[in-house]
């Protein structure tokens, strides 16, 4: 399994939004957001694509998901 992080989806109020997902891949990480942003009925423009998955990499120590700046 990998991590994911996410900061492209919308959320209940027009700031930053941040997420963390584990799966196997970035189709399923996305497959994931999704269902989870359904469920609590925050529906998007259109939903998160793969490509919107960053892979939290061994190699990184700290990924800054949302610092206020809006």
């Amino acid at each position: 399994m990998k991590i994911y992080t996410n900061t492209t989806f919308e959320g209940i109020w027009p700031v930053g939004t941040a997420a963390i997902i584990r799966a196997e891949n970035q189709e399923e990480a996305a497959k994931l957001l999704n269902n989870v942003l359904e469920e609590r009925q925050l529906v998007q423009d259109s939903p998160v694509a793969a490509e919107d998955m960053v892979e939290f990499t061994g190699d990184k120590t700290c990924v800054i998901l949302l610092d206020g700046e809006y």
